[in-house]
């Protein structure tokens, strides 16, 4: 990807927490930086609810870039930057599972796997500072699993590691790989971030920008930011 390279390697903001996804992002070659806002991934996602699975992780991961933009705002930081959140769910039985509550749930969620099979839909969002310019996107990936033991899901529950898990379950955990019988979709869809998808966003974005580049920038000077909805794509 050669589109406003210097402008990729300086300043693209990862707000993805977890860090397999931050080394998924380290194997594309594009510089990157963490940013930490106040307002917690937990509460936003929270606070957001929809039927929609889809549309679902898209709008908290909108909401988690609103959250940074916010704070880059308070913070009076005007240089330019590409912002990207992610979001998952996990589809099961037409169902929607989000992070296990507790450990009953935790226990619930991973024995009703057993011999059946469960979507993961991670969404991508990148977002444009200042002027809010956004494009998002969803990839689909589905796990069909073996026969899950019972003594292999109370190992794994008390790992505590899956709490942090859309669906309550690490394809990536070391008692749950051998039980996989088969991925449709990449793996990185199943971590929460499609690279294929997130590259190709950020080209879109980049092209854009490249293409609109006087348009843009005559638009920042008059303090258009506010008018997000005029750049939403």
């Amino acid at each position: 990807m050669v589109l406003r390279q210097n402008f990729v390697k300086k300043s693209l903001i990862n707000s993805v927490g977890h860090i397999l996804r931050c080394l998924l992002i380290s194997t594309v070659s594009i510089s990157w930086s963490f940013y930490e806002h106040s307002c917690s991934h937990k509460s936003i996602e929270k606070a957001i609810r929809t039927d929609d699975p889809i549309d679902l992780p898209i709008k908290i991961a909108e909401a988690k870039a609103a959250a940074i933009i916010e704070q880059l705002k308070n913070n009076n930081i005007t240089t330019e930057k590409l912002i990207l959140t992610a979001d998952q769910v996990v589809l099961f039985e037409q169902t929607i599972r989000e992070k296990p509550l507790n450990d009953e749930e935790a226990l619930q969620f991973l024995s009703s796997y057993s011999g059946k099979s469960v979507s993961t839909v991670s969404a991508i969002v990148i977002t444009h500072y200042p002027t809010g310019l956004q494009y998002s996107g969803f990839d689909i990936a589905t796990i069909h699993w073996k026969t899950i033991p019972s003594d292999i899901v109370e190992k794994v529950v008390a790992k505590k590691e899956i709490f942090n898990c859309a669906g309550g379950f690490r394809i990536e955990d070391e008692d749950l790989q051998p039980l996989i019988h088969s991925i449709d979709g990449s793996f990185d869809s199943v971590l929460g971030l499609p690279i294929k998808l997130t590259v190709n966003l950020l080209v879109e974005v980049l092209s854009y920008l490249d293409i609109n580049d006087d348009l843009i920038h005559t638009e920042e000077e008059e303090e258009v930011f506010e008018d997000r909805d005029s750049f939403q794509v």
